[in-house]
């Protein structure tokens, strides 16, 4: 009798028990918003940025200058597969995205570039990624977009280099295309004195005298530092019509 008392009283303390530690349970469990039952999105608690952990804004910082720095390398991609030496002379020709890049590449195929005895080395220099301001470098891990930045400057170069290889191939002179990245100046004229070549040629951005001398220009410094002859080819200024033509068109108007 005294047992099944004993048992019955148990029980009664095990059930308590667990329907206080249920409604422990319940009070813990955050409320669900309005927002979230209509959406199914849960929402997330803003963490104060005193309070977040270390990684986000003590690690970051450090990581990202690392992976500048290892970005700031120089790289030498050999874009097209190039033949061993069976010619007299090296061409190298500086490219860009500019229209007076092409010009002076359009120039040189067609007046300076003889296929059967030239070997022409085409090279680009693509810019080095940097983290803008905005984007808070010590509070911010960005590492994902710097990669994807790089590749995206590298598929850019390669590309120009195909296209414009492509047209040196057709007209039957040896090629290469050489993708570079840095500073264009010291990286244009490393590599020219690399491939041994016998001539530079260079398109001009076509600045103003005052702006040439503050901001310079990557042509001015690889005339006045390269090792070989540099052939700087300026892009004719666009016609204008004249003062005639536009009174004989206000006429026929």
């Amino acid at each position: 009798m005294l047992g099944g008392q004993a048992k019955d009283e148990e029980d009664t303390f095990k059930s308590a028990t667990g329907q206080e530690e249920q409604a422990k349970a319940s009070s813990d469990k955050p409320e669900i918003s309005d927002r979230e039952k209509v959406t199914g999105i849960k929402e997330v608690e803003h963490i104060p940025f005193e309070n977040r952990p270390a990684m986000e804004h003590e690690k970051c910082g450090p990581l990202i200058e690392r992976k500048l720095m290892e970005l700031k390398e120089p790289v030498h991609e050999e874009v097209l597969p190039h033949e061993g030496p069976a010619h007299h002379r090296i061409i190298a020709l500086a490219l860009d995205q500019s229209d007076n890049s092409a010009y002076a590449f359009d120039w040189a195929l067609a007046n300076l570039i003889n296929p059967k005895t030239d070997q022409v080395v085409l090279l680009n220099v693509r810019d080095v990624v940097s983290v803008p301001a905005s984007f808070g470098l010590m509070y911010m891990d960005v590492t994902d977009w710097i990669d994807e930045t790089e590749r995206e400057y590298m598929i850019a170069s390669h590309q120009l280099l195909k296209k414009y290889g492509a047209q040196v191939v057709r007209t039957g002179a040896k090629c290469r295309a050489i993708a570079l990245r840095g500073d264009p100046r010291d990286e244009i004229l490393h590599k020219v004195k690399e491939v041994e070549a016998n001539m530079l040629v260079i398109g001009s951005r076509g600045m103003g005298t005052l702006k040439r001398t503050f901001l310079g220009s990557t042509s001015d410094y690889c005339v006045h530092h390269s090792p070989v002859p540099v052939v700087v080819v300026r892009r004719p200024p666009e016609e204008k019509p004249k003062k005639k033509d536009e009174k004989q068109t206000k006429k026929d108007t």
